[in-house]
C-alpha cells in the first residue's frame, strides 16, 4: 500500500519537475538537448496516467487487474523515445534494479551527451517507473 502512495506522490512530482524543466529547455539540438527533450516527454507521458487508487476497489483482483493495466500504459511511455532511434533503444531485458539508475538500465545509448540530457529529464519520474517496476516484480 505505501509504495502505491508513493507512486501517485511522485507522479504529482513528475509533473511540477517536468513543467520547470521544460521551461528551462532551450531549443539548441544537441544530443544533450534531445536527451533532455525524450526525458522530459517520456515523464510528461507517464504524468498523463492516474494511478489506480487500492481505496476505490472492491477486492484485491480488481485493485490488481487495474494497476496491471496502468502499469502497462506506463511502459508504453516508454516508447516515446522511438523518434530517438540514432541515440537510444529501449531493451527491457536489461533491467536492473541493483542499478544506481534502474530506469537508464532498461536502455541502450549510443551517445554520451544523449544519456546525460535523457537522465536529467527523467529524473521527475525515475522514481516512478523504479517503483513501478519493483511492484511488477513483486506480483510475478
Amino acid at each position: 500500500m505505501k509504495n502505491k502512495k508513493f507512486l501517485l506522490f511522485a507522479l504529482a512530482a513528475a509533473l511540477l519537475a517536468g513543467a520547470v524543466a521544460l521551461y528551462s529547455c532551450n531549443g539548441e539540438s544537441t544530443p544533450h538537448n534531445e536527451g533532455l527533450k525524450a526525458g522530459l516527454e517520456m515523464c510528461a507521458c507517464v504524468a498523463s496516467f492516474e494511478a489506480p487508487n487500492p481505496d476505490e476497489f472492491e477486492s484485491q483482483e480488481d485493485f490488481q487487474a487495474a494497476f496491471y493495466e496502468y502499469a502497462g500504459k506506463l511502459q508504453g511511455c516508454l516508447g516515446v523515445i522511438a523518434k530517438y532511434e540514432k541515440y537510444v533503444t529501449a531493451n527491457m531485458d536489461g533491467y536492473d534494479e541493483t542499478s544506481d539508475e534502474p530506469l537508464l538500465s532498461v536502455f541502450d545509448f549510443k551517445d554520451e551527451g544523449f544519456k546525460e540530457g535523457f537522465a536529467e529529464g527523467v529524473a521527475s519520474c525515475s522514481d516512478t517507473f523504479t517503483a513501478l517496476f519493483a511492484l511488477m516484480g513483486q506480483g510475478q
